[in-house]
């Protein structure tokens, strides 16, 4: 072979190397272009949404030759544990298991969704006990709220175990009645609005607020006509807006130390109500909602003090007692004691024999914990039990003048005014001796109780009797028709009802203090308009 051929030879394994290369090269220049249509996929790692990563994927589209990217975020809601429908649908409608409703009650089937436990204490030792971090921003918010949901539930689980015993005598409590719950929905990054660079979780308003109460945030803005909303409270904040393209947005932050355990709030339903100001009356019973028609009492709205004054109106009270609340509220006196005074330390409790027969133990101070809540749950049992069988109209009728007397006794300005007043013709050795609100502002801590329940007993009481019959006494001259006189009727057997019915009503009043406790951070703000709202809310 001489040397022009081998030259040839040379040239044409180069050339041929040239053009493999180019082709290789070409090849993965298209599969390149093809891979970069999948716009949103790096946004849908493990770095950004966590374990919810695992759900995402590229489909290739034959018919537009590109990848199309697929995630998957959740649908938040709350229920109650045994709840089978959901924002996608009822558990009933769907074969496949992962497109049920998931619930996250800190169980180890929600470490496929969200970190373990593990996982979240090394997170708290490498941030050097829960110190905040400024540079971590590339997850989405969601994740870490639902790590908050989970950490809550598994946390509170302990502590409830080592308060009470893995095996304790009976349970105090009965079975959760309020869970986070979520579904998954799968979503096209086609579909993101322009702007965001992260996927996000849906839920609606008035979820949110209730998940915010769950694990302690309080709301200081929510402002529904400018969209401007702000919580804060145990290490988290909350920040809601409106963006455009989407709606009204969310972000989930932590800012400092969290603690969960017997700090958090007890899950039941019943709490829904009292997240937006509504509180449940005694009327909330079945039985007793058609009372004289007035559906508008089963929950009184106590959101701000505009609907304080239209629900005082609604109940009756008098024009005085409406404006303390609708006119100045500022400088009118609302209250007389936080009732946070009236909880009880559990570390100052001893433990001491049952009392037989299941009755009611009026010494509560030596009593246990959990023998404590069954006592005091009993006693107002047996309140609603004794409540059912009166006469609604003579409760309504107590609890609105028990109100424009205690309004009164606080807004009036000289104590001896206050005191006649309230009081009215008494003797003169017991008028020298009427406690008024001026005695107990400036007792000190331990008299102010022992002052308040003599000044209840010896003035509001008596105050609120004399009222009520006069009442009655001029509805009965002026009725028309004739009226039966029995012995029930006699105004001395109408005192001695109207004086149950009010002590009935303070006992009631203060085993339920006993039973609850009061943040004072907490204040509520008007969120009425947001309950059982379904305006759909984003977090990001």
């Amino acid at each position: 072979m001489s040397s022009t051929d081998n030259t040839e030879l040379i040239l044409a394994i180069v050339a041929l190397i040239i053009s493999v290369l180019a082709f290789v090269i070409a090849i993965l220049q298209a599969l390149q272009q093809y891979f970069a249509s999948a716009t949103g996929f790096s946004s849908c790692s493990e770095a950004v949404i966590g374990k919810w990563s695992q759900f995402s994927k590229r489909r290739l589209l034959w018919s537009e030759f590109r990848f199309e990217v697929q995630f998957e975020t959740p649908v938040i809601f709350v229920a109650k544990p045994d709840n089978t429908r959901g924002p996608l649908g009822n558990d009933e409608d769907f074969s496949q298991e992962h497109r049920k409703i998931i619930r996250l009650d800190g169980s180890h089937a929600n470490l496929r969704y969200t970190s373990s436990t593990e996982e979240f204490n090394e997170q708290q030792k490498k941030s050097k006990q829960q110190a905040v971090h400024t540079a971590d921003n590339e997850n989405a918010t969601w994740c870490h709220l639902l790590m908050t949901i989970y950490q809550m539930e598994k946390d509170s689980l302990s502590w409830q175990k080592e308060s009470l015993g893995y095996h304790p005598p009976c349970d105090p409590s009965p079975p959760h009645s309020l869970v986070v719950c979520m579904q998954r929905k799968r979503r096209v990054w086609d579909s993101m609005p322009q702007g965001l660079s992260k996927p996000y979780a849906t839920t609606t308003i008035s979820h949110l607020v209730e998940i915010a109460a769950m694990i302690g945030i309080h709301w200081k803005n929510f402002d529904l006509n400018n969209d401007r909303y702000r919580a804060q409270g145990n290490g988290f904040v909350l920040y809601g807006s409106y963006v455009d393209n989407l709606g009204i947005t969310f972000t989930f932050q932590k800012q400092g130390p969290t603690l969960f355990g017997q700090n958090r709030v007890i899950p039941t339903h019943d709490i829904k109500k009292l997240c937006f100001g509504l509180v449940p009356t005694i009327l909330h019973q079945e039985k007793l909602v058609d009372f004289d028609d007035r559906k508008d009492n089963v929950n009184l709205q106590l959101g701000s003090f505009a609907e304080i004054a239209d629900t005082l109106a609604a109940f009756g009270c008098d024009t005085n007692t409406v404006n303390y609340f609708r006119k100045n509220p500022e400088h009118a006196r609302h209250s007389h004691l936080f009732p946070k005074l009236l909880a009880w330390d559990d570390q100052n409790t001893e433990n001491t024999e049952r009392p037989l027969n299941g009755s009611i133990n009026t010494d509560l101070g030596c009593v246990p914990p959990a023998d404590k809540i069954i006592h005091l749950r009993s006693g107002i049992e047996l309140c609603d039990r004794y409540l059912n069988e009166v006469d609604m109209a003579m409760v309504y009728q107590i609890v609105r003048v028990h109100v424009q007397e205690i309004l009164g006794m606080l807004n009036k300005p000289s104590p001896k005014e206050t005191a006649d007043a309230l009081i009215g013709p008494r003797s003169e050795d017991e008028s020298d001796s009427s406690i008024t609100i001026s005695h107990i502002d400036s007792a000190s801590g331990d008299d102010k109780h022992h002052l308040l329940a003599e000044m209840y007993f010896s003035c509001v009481r008596l105050n609120v009797i004399d009222a009520i019959c006069k009442q009655w006494s001029q509805f009965n001259q002026k009725a028309t028709t004739q009226v039966s006189t029995t012995e029930g009727d006699s105004e001395l057997a109408l005192k001695r009802k109207i004086n149950q019915i009010w002590c009935t009503l303070m006992f009631r009043m203060l085993y339920w203090l006993q039973l609850h406790d009061f943040h004072k951070k907490d204040i509520q703000i008007s969120k009425g308009d947001a309950y059982d709202s379904r305006i759909p809310v984003y977090i990001l």
